[in-house]
């Protein structure tokens, strides 16, 4: 049971070293997930997990979103 929970915690901090690094790219989403090979709804999922978990020292995500989306 222990090494199902390790898993899960390890897959839980590689998709918010994802969103980290979506953040600071400046990309869209889709051309994020494109570039690192990953599902789009996956990392959207987990761009809602962590937005209200409020986990990453970055201005709210929602925010962050429109500004990349407009430019």
């Amino acid at each position: 049971m222990a090494t199902s929970n390790s898993r899960r915690h390890l897959f839980a901090q590689q998709y918010h070293d994802h969103v980290s690094a979506w953040l600071q790219s400046g990309l869209s989403q889709s051309a994020f997930c494109q570039m690192h090979q990953l599902p789009l709804s996956t990392f959207n999922k987990w761009v809602c997990r962590i937005q209200g978990s409020s986990k990453l020292s970055t201005p709210k995500l929602s925010k962050q979103k429109n500004k990349v989306q407009k430019n």
